[in-house]
This record gives C-alpha cells, sequence and structure tokens, in this order.
C-alpha cells in the first residue's frame, strides 16, 4: 500500500499545484516541448476541423439515438477518419490503479493528434488553489496556464456552470460528455493518459494551441475546455479565443497500446 501511495504521488505531484507552488525556485520547463513542437497550430487545428466537421455530420444525421449509441457512432467515425481507436481501461504501470488509455483499434501514425485534454481553463492569478486539493489532473501549461481536468466535485461543478455560462442562445460553447463515460468527442480524454516511467517510454507528447475566435462555430460544442472567467469585450459572434492543448503521437503506435506521456512541468 504504502508503495504504491509512494508511486502514485511521485507520477502526480507534478500537477498538484500547492507542491509545485512550494517548489516554485527548483521548478524548470521541459525546453523540448517549447521550441520543437511535434506539430504546429495550424496543422493540428486542420487535424481537428477534419475530424470534427465529419463528427458534426453523421450526429446531425442521428439526432434521436442516445449517448451511449453517439460515442459508438463516434468511435467508428475516429476510425474511418484517424485509423484508429481508442478506450480507457487500467493501466499496466505498476504500482497503480487507475486508469490508462490504449489504441483499441488500428494504428496511430506518428505526428497526429491522439487526444485533447479537457477541462477548465484558468489563466495566470485567477484562483485554483482549492480546486487543486486532491486532484491529480490539473496541467500546467509552459505560460503558466492550468487546465483542470478532473471530471467530479468542485472541478465538475465549475466547468459545468462556465459553460452554461457561456452559451450562445441554446447552443452550447463546450462539450459537457466527457465528464460521462460516453463523450461524444473521442479526443476528449487526454487527462488519463499517463506519466512515463523508465520501463514505459513516452509516445504521445502535450502541444498546447490556441483555438481561434472564427473556429466553426458548429463545432464548438465538441472542445472540452472553456474558460474560468467571464470575459468583457467579445467580437462579432461572442465568442473568445481558447487555450487548448493536444496530445500528438511521437511515433506510430499500434493497437493495444497504451499512451504514454512526460509532463512539461519538471522539478529538480
Amino acid at each position: 500500500m504504502t508503495n504504491r501511495v509512494r508511486l502514485r504521488w511521485k507520477s502526480y505531484r507534478q500537477r498538484f499545484v500547492p507542491w509545485l507552488m512550494w517548489n516554485w525556485r527548483t521548478r524548470q520547463i521541459r525546453k523540448a516541448n517549447v521550441s520543437e513542437p511535434l506539430l504546429g497550430e495550424d496543422e493540428i487545428l486542420y487535424q481537428l476541423k477534419t475530424f470534427l466537421t465529419s463528427l458534426h455530420s453523421k450526429i446531425a444525421d442521428r439526432q434521436s439515438v442516445g449517448q451511449s449509441s453517439v460515442a459508438t457512432l463516434s468511435d467508428q467515425v475516429m476510425k474511418d477518419v484517424c485509423g484508429f481507436v481508442l478506450e480507457r481501461r487500467d493501466s499496466k504501470l505498476p504500482g497503480l490503479s487507475g486508469r490508462g488509455v490504449f489504441v483499441k483499434d488500428g494504428i496511430v501514425p506518428a505526428r497526429n493528434v491522439v487526444a485533447l485534454y479537457p477541462g477548465t481553463v484558468y489563466m495566470l492569478f485567477e484562483p485554483l488553489l482549492v480546486q487543486s486539493i486532491s486532484n491529480q489532473f490539473v496541467f500546467r501549461c509552459v505560460d503558466g496556464v492550468h487546465i483542470d481536468g478532473k471530471d467530479r466535485g468542485l472541478s465538475r461543478m465549475i466547468y459545468k456552470s462556465c459553460v452554461q455560462r457561456e452559451r450562445v442562445g441554446t447552443t452550447l460553447i463546450g462539450d459537457l460528455s466527457w465528464m460521462t463515460p460516453h463523450p461524444t468527442n473521442p479526443l476528449n480524454i487526454g487527462q488519463y493518459v499517463n506519466n512515463h516511467t523508465k520501463e514505459f517510454e513516452p509516445n504521445v507528447e502535450y502541444v498546447e494551441f490556441t483555438i481561434p475566435s472564427d473556429f466553426p462555430f458548429q463545432l464548438r460544442k465538441y472542445v472540452p475546455n472553456i474558460h474560468f472567467s467571464p470575459h468583457d469585450v467579445l467580437d462579432n459572434e461572442g465568442i473568445r479565443p481558447l487555450r487548448s492543448v493536444a496530445l500528438v503521437s511521437r511515433k506510430l503506435i499500434p493497437v493495444n497500446e497504451e499512451l504514454y506521456s512526460s509532463y512539461i512541468t519538471l522539478v529538480k
């Protein structure tokens, strides 16, 4: 039990905000993610738009189906467009009993968007301390922006409230289904990708990008991020640019392989 707790703490302390604040003097940022991203923003947005456009088209033709059936349909679109399907199941990391993300079907090509990191986006100096307690899913971007990817408790309530606040008429500007067992957008499971170990090397990498204000309006409801704070200055459609994080494959990833990342924030 003690060893399992120690391994879990070592794996997730880089996402625990109070611990990062306490160790701020020795914190470093892995430069590879800053200067040499696997994909540029334009390519990430192109891949994302291509997949979400096909997903939206298929779902629009099947409005009467239930959420679990939508998820099955989404997986099929993912296989047709991306060439692979993902699933969440128990991780094979020793000493950890948590969930991980696996390639369920197909093959993930190199330099491909594999998943998105969902959650509420907190800009610098916005309050996150309370939400971060007992929270293993807070992702820190290079510039200090945080994304809270926890789908339960206070984090869940905050995310749902922010999505409802930002809605335009009856249209949601953010995905709510990633907090369920059957997300409509199957890419929205990046928070379950585990950190690599010496035995299991990283096969995906975090790449930060910005979803622009002119991103197709009908596709915004599949995006799993939302700003924590309301904004005062709106563009013509009432939508502002949004920080997001994609997980991009570093190499070809075969079927049944688990995805492993390398957390950006490192502490000596």
